[in-house]
């Protein structure tokens, strides 16, 4: 071997079925992203019903990946973003002299109200598609909330405990 690097190709963009791949982060912050999602989710549960396309051996129409696919992205987006408000969550409660009930009942009431705020008003989308409010308000709250502890008594313990 002459010891010479091989070119390297630009990385390809991802293709999903011919289409252009978009990433689960990149949907987060557009309002109508959960509207696209909505319309896979009817047509692909219209056309479940109606049996009009892909029937099986058995007569039974095939579940369509679209539905699956689009609510555990939108679940995984809800878990992801509890754990991100609470690590910053942490860092200020514990920058703060926060301490007791005070702390704990505040970033229950913010986690919880920034992310039925995000879901309802900035997505809007229906949340009987994904088992009801509370099922989308306790979605990863208890994994958010032990982070958010440990954060907190880290940061407490390094800048006010003597």
């Amino acid at each position: 071997m002459s010891g010479g690097r091989r070119k390297e190709e630009p990385p390809q963009p991802q293709l999903a079925n011919g289409a252009l791949k978009v990433s689960v982060w990149s949907k987060v912050l557009r309002s109508d992203a959960a509207w696209e999602d909505k319309v896979r989710w009817d047509l692909a549960r219209a056309q479940v019903r109606g049996a009009d396309w892909d029937s099986g051996t058995n007569g039974q129409a095939r579940a369509c990946p679209y539905p699956v696919r689009a609510r555990d992205e939108f679940l995984d987006v809800i878990y992801w973003f509890r754990q991100i408000i609470a690590v910053v969550l942490g860092v200020i409660w514990g920058v703060l002299p926060l301490r007791g009930f005070l702390g704990i009942a505040g970033f229950c009431l913010i986690n919880a109200g920034v992310l039925y705020l995000y879901f309802s008003n900035y997505l809007q989308i229906d949340e009987e598609e994904y088992g009801g409010t509370w099922e989308l308000t306790k979605e990863g709250f208890m994994t958010s909330f032990a982070l958010f502890m440990v954060i907190w008594i880290i940061f407490y313990t390094a800048i006010h405990y003597d």
